[in-house]
């Protein structure tokens, strides 16, 4: 019944056993006649409900309860049926919602749809609308198919101008928040983001119209021909895909503001002021940034923009850090008191002999044994002798005798560290030669 209704009152049925079922009940009823294929309504039940209306002195909201009443009551101004099954009456009205067009309401709230038939008790009632002019609806239906991609039936019904009002405002109420916090954000962050002051920037601008347009159509959220007046009556300079876009995109927008550390980007606008690489690089990340920022959402989109701030950033920083840690200066040796020790490292200590062992005394070794301690005061590790290194043969035996102290103390000593030094002794003009 309802497809017949949106279809100027006629519907064709296909299925054949459909068909034998909807014309055992429609016909016997008087709700239409089925041929051999199209169901063709009928108004009867229309005209009589009305008239047992007016016959009562209701012509506003109707009580499903009275009309129950006038269809099943024996006085004379009702209409006598009273031998229908309550589920045929509650048919009977439902039909009759159809065909004058009345929105469906419960205890005062206007419903979406219809109750089933067994539901339909005290508390509902069946209001007449006004409807917006067919220009008007015409006019709605293209805003609300191109800005908020909401298609609606062409019928001008109340139950089609409800559907519609209640898409569009679903939307606009969520877009009215995300649109709002992409404004507030942006106005708060325009130094980081290279906007200027007011909506002079072509996405702060476009922001600002979607705001104006969604203000409009959330003030009607009780009244659907309000609301697809208001939406017909709309008129805005941005193109409706760009409007569109930056409406339906917001969210995600929103999210990558949110989501950004914006403390990390003022340190890299800090670092752009640098005269070098990093200065440079960093620069350019504000730079596309910005040009992110200024652009409409559909031409270029903010939130890739955002999202390398991190990643971006923090190289920037740990490459600066790099850049400014100086050097590390070189310790100076260490000075010995003898001047026959010289030291196997630039730290100075402990200081090697200079001599060699006792083995090699014929190439001017040392002839003490490898471990040959020094003496110690206050209990303190002992510090091996001082060696040097005189002859040019005698650096590798000189080398195996350390070795060999070195081995020495550390099995006397196995938990003690040991570093090793060495420096060259200046003896005069003439000691490169003569060493």
């Amino acid at each position: 019944m309802t497809l017949a209704t949106d279809d100027g009152g006629r519907v064709t049925i296909t299925d054949k056993q459909q068909l034998r079922t909807v014309k055992r009940i429609v016909e016997p009823l008087e709700l239409g006649a089925v041929h051999d294929g199209p169901l063709i309504l009928r108004n009867d039940w229309r005209a009589r409900i009305t008239q047992a209306a007016n016959l009562h002195h209701e012509h506003g909201d109707l009580l499903v309860e009275d009309i129950r009443k006038w269809i099943t009551g024996t006085d004379q101004n009702c209409l006598g049926y009273s031998g229908l099954d309550p589920q045929v009456v509650s048919l009977l009205i439902a039909v009759y919602a159809l065909l004058d067009d009345r929105t469906w309401v419960l205890y005062g709230t206007p419903q979406e749809s219809a109750p089933a038939l067994g539901d339909m008790g005290p508390g509902w009632e069946l209001r007449a609308q006004e409807l917006p002019s067919p220009d008007e609806y015409a006019t709605a239906r293209d805003q609300a198919a191109r800005l908020f991609g909401a298609p609606a039936k062409p019928a001008l019904f109340a139950r089609n101008i409800r559907a519609l009002a209640t898409e569009v405002l679903a939307k606009a109420k969520a877009w009215e928040e995300t649109v709002g916090g992409v404004r507030s954000t942006l106005r708060r962050h325009a130094p980081l983001l290279g906007l200027a002051d007011g909506p002079t920037d072509p996405r702060t601008a476009q922001l600002l119209e979607a705001a104006n347009v969604l203000a409009r159509l959330v003030r009607h959220p009780d009244d659907p021909t309000a609301l697809v007046r208001e939406l017909a009556s709309l008129s805005y300079e941005t193109p409706a895909p760009d409007l569109s876009h930056a409406m339906d995109s917001s969210k995600a927008v929103q999210t990558a503001l949110n989501d950004t550390d914006w403390k990390l980007l003022t340190s890299v606008r800090e670092l752009g002021g640098r005269d070098d690489s990093v200065g440079d690089r960093a620069q350019r990340l504000l730079e596309r940034i910005a040009e992110a920022a200024r652009a409409p959402e559909r031409e270029r989109s903010l939130v890739p923009a955002l999202d390398q701030v991190r990643e971006r950033g923090l190289n920037l920083l740990n490459e600066a850090l790099n850049l400014e840690r100086p050097a590390p200066e070189p310790q100076p040796p260490v000075s010995t008191t003898d001047p026959e020790q010289i030291t196997l490292s630039e730290h100075g200590t402990p200081p090697v002999s200079s001599e060699s062992g006792a083995q090699n005394t014929d190439r001017g070794a040392d002839p003490r044994t490898p471990w040959d301690p020094q003496p110690s005061t206050g209990g303190a590790t002992p510090l091996p002798a001082p060696r040097r290194i005189t002859g040019p043969g005698a650096l590798k035996d000189g080398l195996t005798g350390v070795r060999e102290e070195i081995e020495a103390f550390h099995l006397a000593h196995p938990h003690t560290p040991v570093d090793i030094y060495w420096r060259p002794v200046d003896s005069g003009p003439s000691s490169e030669d003569s060493q």
